[in-house]
């Protein structure tokens, strides 16, 4: 009796852990699209309203389609701290990139979007959303495709390790 209820045990944890891998590639995928999204809201703002970098953070904060974010709501509270937008903007990359599994790619493009930021007029700063905005593009057909081939794979992994431990166990 206890074999078999350590048995089903087994299976059940490789079984969550198959779908907790599975749900970090859906995580990134979603991450990715906000992100875009984010940008692209920042490049209408910038064309059109020209409000300063705290407060356009702050109003992106305010959305509740960028709150999985997490790296807006952090900057927002490294720029209290620290002055330089492209300082924040790496600290609160690093709170967040241990929430998020990411790739470097994606880690680099969000470095780069930091660190041309604020930094020129209005044209380049619509040319750099729109550069980061189209190879975030890339990374998210890469996602996509990563997690339509290894989600399923995930899963079964770990419900075949399962019974794999279990088949040793018995």
């Amino acid at each position: 009796m206890v074999k078999v209820i350590a048995s089903i045990l087994i299976v059940f944890g490789t079984v969550i852990f198959g779908i907790k891998k599975s749900d970090e590639l859906k995580k990134r995928q979603n991450w990715l699209e906000s992100f875009k999204t984010a940008i692209n809201f920042i490049k209408d703002e910038i064309r059109y309203t020209y409000i300063p970098i705290p407060q356009l953070l702050t109003k992106i904060t305010s959305f509740e389609q960028f709150k999985e974010l997490l790296i807006f709501e952090n900057c927002v509270e490294q720029l209290k701290n620290e002055k330089k937008f492209n300082i924040a903007w790496k600290l609160a990359l690093d709170k967040t990139v241990s929430n998020v599994k990411l790739l470097n790619d994606d880690i680099y493009l969000a470095i780069a979007f930091g660190e041309g930021f604020g930094k020129s007029d209005v044209n380049n700063q619509l040319s750099l959303c729109e550069r980061i905005s189209n190879l975030l593009s890339c990374n998210i057909e890469n996602a996509k495709s990563r997690y339509e081939k290894y989600s399923r794979l995930y899963k079964m992994l770990g419900l075949f390790s399962g019974i794999v431990v279990v088949i040793f166990i018995i």
